[in-house]
Order: C-alpha cells, then sequence, then structure tokens
C-alpha cells in the first residue's frame, strides 16, 4: 500500500463534469474517495522566486482517472479543482492524485 492510500482517511467525492445538461444545467457525476487535506502546502518557486503555497488534497488511487474540469465535495465544502497530478510508480500503476483546489 502506497503512503497516500495509508494517510487518505477523510471521506470525500470527487464531481466529475457530464457531458449532459438537464433541465438547463450542467451535469456532474460523483465518484467516492478518501482525501489527505494539505492547507498552505508549498508548490514550488515562481518566476520570481517567491514561494508559491496551495491548497491540496491527496486523493487515493481511483479506478478511472479524473479529469478537468472537476470539483470536489468534502465535509459538505465544495470545491473548485484547478490542477491534477497522477502519482505513479516505475511501472506506470497509479499510486494516487495531488488536486490543487482554488477559493481555499
Amino acid at each position: 500500500m502506497f503512503l497516500i492510500e495509508r494517510i487518505a482517511k477523510t471521506d470525500a467525492t470527487l464531481l466529475q463534469q457530464s457531458p449532459y445538461i438537464h433541465d438547463g444545467f450542467q451535469e456532474w457525476r460523483g465518484v467516492a474517495c478518501r482525501v489527505f487535506e494539505m492547507k498552505n502546502h508549498v508548490l514550488g518557486r515562481d518566476e520570481t522566486g517567491r514561494l508559491v503555497f496551495a491548497h491540496v488534497f491527496l486523493v487515493a488511487p481511483l479506478p478511472v482517472d479524473p479529469e478537468l474540469p472537476a470539483r470536489i465535495n468534502v465535509g459538505g465544502k465544495v470545491y473548485d479543482v484547478t490542477s491534477i497530478k497522477p502519482h505513479q510508480d516505475h511501472t506506470g500503476k497509479r499510486l494516487g492524485y495531488r488536486l490543487t483546489v482554488a477559493g481555499a
């Protein structure tokens, strides 16, 4: 078991945008997942050398890779996902995902 699977204990729902519109509203498909939340996580440095912080969720492996646009519902609060980074081992097996969210 990889580290993300061990530390991801919080239940969440990953919402993926559906290609269908129902009653004038975009549909979102929900996938149950487990996450680990990291507030003020350092992502690196920008061009000027300033540190870049973000609100990040580490997500345990899912049957289907998530794609943008996406949202994540954790504890009743919905976040818009701005980037998805898959983590894998040297054989290509998915070990989890890093989701950076906006507005946190």
